[in-house]
C-alpha cells in the first residue's frame, strides 16, 4: 500500500512530527509512504527513511497550506493509480485536491 501524506513543514517539530512519525511507522510495517511538505527550496530529502518532496512556498502557514495543496496536485494526479491514500493534514484546503482528483479520474 502506498500511502501520501501532504502538509507537513519543512522540519518535523510540534504537531508536524505526528505526519512523520506517523509515515515512518508505516514504512517500518512494510508500507510505502512519502511526505509531501511546504518549505524554503524545492528538493527531495529524507528524515528517518521517510521520503520528503518539499516544495517552496511563501509566508506563513496558513498562505503555504494552500499553495502547498496546488503544488501536490501534479503529483497526485500523476501518481493516482499507484497511491492508495491520500492524507492532508488541514480539513480546510483539502477539499479542492480531492474534487480535482476525482474530476480527473
Amino acid at each position: 500500500m502506498r500511502t501520501v501524506f501532504v502538509g507537513g513543514q519543512e522540519k518535523p517539530n510540534g504537531v508536524n512530527s505526528y505526519t512523520y512519525n506517523l509515515a515512518l511507522e508505516l514504512n517500518n510495517r512494510g508500507y510505502e509512504s512519502r511526505v509531501l511538505s511546504f518549505g524554503a527550496c524545492n528538493k527531495i530529502t529524507s528524515y528517518k527513511g521517510v521520503m520528503i518532496e518539499q516544495f517552496k512556498t511563501i509566508g506563513g502557514t496558513m498562505t503555504s497550506i494552500p499553495i502547498l495543496y496546488l503544488k501536490s496536485l501534479p503529483y497526485l494526479i500523476k501518481h493516482r493509480k499507484d497511491i492508495d491514500v491520500v492524507m492532508y493534514q488541514t480539513v480546510i484546503f483539502s477539499f479542492i485536491g480531492c474534487l480535482v482528483c476525482v474530476l480527473v479520474l
